[in-house]
């Protein structure tokens, strides 16, 4: 079914792939080159990396937040590697959507995009939220009036200027990773071990100085380890974005993680080594907090650091509002959600998506349950990886003779342990809030109606995520 041409959007690239062969008709229409890519992907999450992933201290001690640390960071390594090489075989705005599309086939495509789209959503309403405390914070100004300039300031840099927003975003990730850098090397002269072991030891099995709650605090510590990384999953997105996606991608993807773990590594040994894991977990800006403690840091070190962190919030803001808008004007162009939603206009700025993201993310911002929102986009987040990973070992074992621009390192064998420990931070999820955890399932269930009863009668074969696949097997 072609799109009809009065409400469908001009496709921001023309990606195809088919059954056997690597990536064709992908024209050089963007300017992102890696260091672009990398820092979007660091813009995704370096909000995270400024608060929120201190309280897995106050679950599992400064030990089993740094277990949870390490083992979050193999399944991140490990996604990332696989979604590189999904990246250069499905190089469109659909990002994991056309992975599990292309590999899985309609349906599994689908609910990653919706996956995808709810948490992305979900997310926006969060960092809104988190923008206008910490922006009170700093000037004593706040209120309904911050936030909806936050969403303007989003809103028209992606419709009006989209080929810069890309540039804006690293610049805002830029200040934010220099700020964090600021702050370690400001920190680290008053690091000590005892530090890092202050939290009282609780009265359970296994508990010890390192362990102060036990080894179920390492469990309890894993959504706020995922903190560190949640969010770099989205740099597909850009893929019509990028100069040569079949090597822009894969760099940018594998310089962010890179960052992204020094970064984390870093702030996970300096913070609470310096103020004190007490003081550090139950602080709502752990960072300021820090250097607050630390005599020997001047007055101007701390306001820059704190500016970097709003900084931060803003980057990541601007981030995920590109991600989510991507995604859904990839599943509304390929005909799973209305057309209407795929319009762009002459700059190739998908605004109907972009509009509508907005209309569903600020009313989150207003009177969401920041706490509750973010279990619900771990719990999302959590089952895109594990379709993705099923994604990239099904094309592995199926058609093991795919050019492949970028192979994962180690295979299927990298993708699978992916996917086993996405299964476990789907059971984390699931054990400690049931409630919110099958929000997201119902949310979801929800979409998959939609889908069942009426869009999978109306895809265009011709959207680039679904053009030159082969229809001969058949899909639900």
């Amino acid at each position: 079914m072609s799109t009809d041409p009065s409400l469908a959007a001009q496709p921001i690239a023309d990606a195809v792939t088919r059954p056997g062969e690597s990536i064709v008709n992908v024209p050089p229409r963007g300017r992102a080159g890696w260091l672009s890519l990398a820092g979007l992907g660091v813009a995704y999450v370096i909000a995270g990396l400024y608060a929120v992933w201190n309280y897995g201290i106050a679950a599992g001690g400064w030990g089993g937040m740094f277990a949870a640390v390490a083992i979050v960071a193999v399944l991140y390594f490990c996604l990332i590697f696989s979604l590189a090489e999904l990246a250069t075989i499905v190089p469109t705005a659909g990002g994991g959507y056309g992975f599990a599309r292309r590999a899985l086939g309609p349906l599994a495509g689908y609910v990653v995009g919706i996956v995808f789209l709810v948490e992305y959503t979900v997310v926006l309403g969060v960092l809104a939220v988190f923008f206008g405390a910490y922006f009170r914070e700093l000037t004593g100004i706040g209120g309904t009036g911050i936030t909806l300039a936050l969403y303007a300031a989003a809103l028209g840099l992606h419709i009006v200027k989209s080929e810069e927003s890309l540039s804006v975003t690293f610049v805002l990730a830029l200040i934010a990773a220099a700020g964090l850098a600021v702050f370690v090397l400001a920190a680290s002269p008053s690091f000590s071990v005892r530090h890092l072991l202050d939290l009282p030891v609780q009265p359970v099995a296994g508990a010890s100085a390192l362990l102060p709650f036990g080894v179920g605090g390492l469990w309890r510590a894993m959504p706020y380890a995922t903190a560190m990384f949640l969010g770099i999953e989205g740099i597909p997105f850009a893929a019509e974005e990028a100069r040569d996606p079949k090597r822009d991608l894969p760099r940018g993807m594998i310089a962010a993680i890179l960052a992204l773990f020094v970064i984390s590594l870093s702030i996970l040994v300096v913070g609470p080594g310096s103020a004190g894991a007490a003081r550090f977990a139950a602080s709502p800006d752990p960072i300021a907090a820090t250097l607050a403690h630390t005599p020997a840091t001047a007055g101007w070190v701390r306001g820059l650091v704190s500016l970097a962190g709003l900084t931060s919030i803003a980057g990541a803001f601007f981030a995920v509002m590109f991600a989510a808008s991507r995604q859904l004007f990839a599943l509304a162009r390929a005909g799973y959600l209305p057309r209407f939603l795929a319009k762009t206009h002459r700059g190739r700025s998908p605004y109907a998506a972009l509009l509508a993201i907005g209309a569903i993310a600020l009313p989150l911002s207003l009177v969401g349950d920041a706490s509750r929102l973010v279990v619900i986009s771990f719990a999302c987040a959590a089952l895109a990886y594990l379709l993705l990973t099923a994604s990239h070992i099904a094309l592995r074992l199926r058609e093991p003779a795919l050019p492949r621009p970028f192979a994962t390192p180690g295979g299927a064998i990298t993708s699978g342990i992916a996917f086993a420990l996405s299964f476990i931070v789907l059971a984390v999820s699931l054990s400690l809030d049931v409630h919110e955890t099958l929000t997201a399932g119902a949310i979801v269930a929800a979409f998959v109606a939609y889908f069942w009863l009426y869009s999978r009668h109306h895809v265009d074969p011709d959207a680039p995520e679904e053009a030159g696949l082969d229809r001969s097997t058949p899909h639900p």
